[in-house]
C-alpha cells in the first residue's frame, strides 16, 4: 500500500510506531504524545524524521527528558493544532526554527536546558495565545524581542 492509499489514521499509526504514551480523540486520531523522562525509549534520530503532517489533530507534544539530539526540525511548524510543546532537557542544539511562528494556537512552549543558541525569533510574538514560554538553560544570544 502506498502512502497515498493510506487513511489519515493509518498514516498517524505508522508515524508513531514504537511510541509508548499516546492519547486519541473519539475517532481514533492522536491528540497527545507524552514521553517525558522516558530515558529507556530510543527516539534519538527519529524526531527529525517524523512526518509531522501525519498528526492533524495533535494538541499536546511533550518529549521532555528524552535524548532527541540534533536540531528542532522546521517541519514542527506543520503541527498547527498544537497547544502544548515540551522539549526541555532533550539535548537539542541549533537555533529555534522560524516555523514555530506557525503554531498560532500554542499556549505552552518549554524548550529549556538544551544547547539552543542564537536569538529568540521575533516571530514568536505572533503566538498570541502563548501563556508560558521557558527557554532557560540555553545559550540565547540576545535579549527578548519587544514583539514578545
Amino acid at each position: 500500500m502506498s502512502a497515498a492509499d493510506q487513511s489519515p489514521l493509518e498514516s498517524e499509526a505508522k508515524a508513531v510506531t514504537g511510541f509508548k504514551v499516546l492519547q486519541c480523540n473519539p475517532v481514533g486520531s492522536i491528540t497527545k504524545i507524552i514521553l517525558f523522562d522516558t530515558f529507556d525509549f530510543e527516539v534519538r534520530g527519529r524526531f527529525g524524521k517524523l512526518n509531522f503532517s501525519s498528526f492533524p489533530n495533535l494538541v499536546h507534544l511533550d518529549l521532555g527528558g528524552c535524548e532527541l539530539g540534533g536540531n528542532i526540525p522546521p517541519q514542527i511548524g506543520n503541527l498547527w493544532t498544537l497547544r502544548h510543546l515540551g522539549l526541555s532537557t532533550c539535548n537539542l542544539s541549533g537555533e529555534l526554527p522560524p516555523s514555530l511562528r506557525n503554531l498560532t494556537r500554542l499556549e505552552f512552549l518549554h524548550i529549556s536546558y538544551n544547547g539552543i543558541h542564537g536569538p529568540i525569533p521575533s516571530t514568536l510574538g505572533q503566538l498570541t495565545n502563548l501563556q508560558s514560554l521557558c527557554l532557560s538553560g540555553n545559550q540565547i544570544s540576545e535579549s527578548i524581542p519587544s514583539e514578545i
